[in-house]
């Protein structure tokens, strides 16, 4: 009967320790790298294009894409691009463009593979063929040209085609220029062409050259810098004036033959020669720089500084001389060496580290080596310019 009772005891124990383990398994969740993981992958699946929602982009301006709706702008659209909707986020926004309240959807958009915020209402079904067909033929008329190369346009050499008409010169706004041009003479006016700059600024430019005849006795060509999206918004209204910059890269005169311009365009940079042939002759050099924002610039190359105030300095040539060390100043984009020379202030732009070779103290005599070599001058869209550079430095015992 003991043993009945021990059996009965054992059996009612296990039973009892089933019953109290019998409990709604735990969910496992993974750690934090692996659940991001997850949702990425997750997201990843899900960008696929919608159906009926490949677009294309109808502001004639351009359209801005952002990290999230009514987020961070990114970049921009240019106009007719194709875009592809992957999300629909039904955040509905009301919002004034040109005076008009406009209402829309911010929608995600598929570019570089990740997803972008535009606002739908600037999304159209198709392309705008009529400005496709206007862009096309307008830029058409001037090939691109390789660089570099010297323009000498001149009364010799120029083949009259492709005579501008008086519709394309109002849509390249090129009476802006020259207020005659529409007149039939004397001012007749020839695409020549187009070039390939490196302008990678936050909008598109077109770079063309056209020449004009003034009449019988002079020609001039001339570079013109456009915004390509507000040229291509003047297409559409005549009351709103593309933004442009331009300049004289070559002129010939016949009647008196005594004055020439020539221009050697190489990347970004155009050196002009002007040369006047009295007696005795006169020859001018300009250096232009085309900077990232559109801007022609003109450039200083005629190079003087206190350390050698009465010398004119070359470019890339080394030279070597004592100064009176101040300071470095690193608060600028660039590193600065402040100095006098003679009790006159000196500027020149250093790169070492400052180690215990170039630690120098107020009023150290040091000797140095310098150079006139290139600088672009940050926020203010890269423009070229010159500036002394430091190469070596001691400091004289």
């Amino acid at each position: 009967m003991l043993l009945f009772n021990y059996i009965r005891f054992f059996i009612i124990l296990i039973l009892f320790t089933l019953l109290s383990c019998k409990k709604k398994k735990a969910p496992i969740f993974p750690n934090n790298n692996v659940l991001e993981k997850h949702i990425e992958s997750k997201d990843v699946s899900q960008k696929t294009v919608l159906k009926n929602t490949v677009k294309f982009v109808n502001a004639t301006s351009g359209l801005n894409y952002r990290e999230s709706p009514k987020g961070k702008i990114l970049g921009k659209l240019n106009h007719n691009q194709e875009v592809a909707i992957v999300k629909r986020t039904r955040i509905i926004s009301e919002i004034h463009d040109e005076g008009m309240l406009i209402k829309g959807e911010w929608v995600g958009i598929l570019k570089n593979q990740d997803t972008v915020f535009v606002f739908d209402t600037f999304l159209s079904n198709s392309k705008n063929e009529k400005y496709v067909q206007e862009h096309t033929n307008i830029w058409s008329k001037f090939p691109l040209r390789a660089m570099p190369f010297i323009d000498s346009t001149n009364f010799d050499n120029f083949k009259k085609k492709n005579r501008l008409t008086k519709e394309e010169i109002l849509k390249l706004q090129l009476h802006e220029i020259y207020p005659d041009l529409l007149n039939k003479d004397p001012f007749i006016a020839y695409p020549s062409y187009g070039l390939d700059l490196n302008l990678d600024g936050y909008y598109d430019y077109k770079v063309i050259v056209f020449t004009v005849f003034k009449g019988d006795h002079e020609v001039e060509s001339v570079l013109v810098i456009y915004e390509d999206e507000k040229l291509m918004k003047s297409y559409n209204d005549n009351s709103k004036k593309p933004s442009f910059n331009s300049l004289i890269i070559s002129y010939d005169e016949i009647a008196e033959g005594w004055s020439r311009i020539t221009s050697e365009i190489r990347n970004n940079c155009i050196t002009t020669i002007d040369a006047l042939y009295t007696e005795p002759p006169r020859i001018d050099t300009t250096l232009h720089h085309i900077n990232r924002l559109g801007y022609i610039n003109k450039v200083n190359i005629d190079f003087k500084n206190n350390i050698r105030p009465n010398q004119k300095l070359k470019l890339h040539t080394v030279y070597t001389d004592t100064i009176q060390f101040i300071k470095y100043n690193d608060d600028y984009d660039y590193f600065f060496i402040e100095a006098k020379k003679n009790n006159k202030d000196v500027g020149l732009i250093y790169t070492w580290d400052i180690t215990k070779k170039y630690d120098f103290k107020k009023h150290d005599l040091i000797k140095v080596q310098w150079k006139i070599d290139s600088i672009h001058i940050a926020g203010d869209g890269e423009t070229l310019s010159f500036s002394e550079y430091a190469i070596n430095a001691e400091k004289i015992q």
